[in-house]
């Protein structure tokens, strides 16, 4: 029986797979305010390899950094798009 393994979790995201075996489908799913970038699914291959490569999940949010006078430091702020 072919098996390609754990087809792992992509960051900030979440893998949906009942198998991992030959012709079992994985899909990918992002958190809230994190979009999918790369392929959603994935097919276990007769080589024992997962098709395409892993998804990430890459957060809808900005960073602004402010200068405080204050304290003389950096402040970051997030930004959600």
């Amino acid at each position: 029986m072919i098996d390609c393994g754990d087809p792992g979790s992509p960051y900030g995201g979440f893998k949906h797979v009942t198998s991992t075996t030959y012709q079992s489908v994985v899909q990918y799913t992002c958190k809230p305010q994190h979009h999918l970038e790369g392929v959603s699914s994935r097919k276990c291959q007769a080589n024992g390899k997962w098709s395409n490569e892993k998804p990430v999940c890459l957060g809808n949010y900005k960073y602004i950094y402010f200068y405080s006078l204050s304290s003389a430091q950096f402040v970051e702020q997030q930004i959600i798009r």
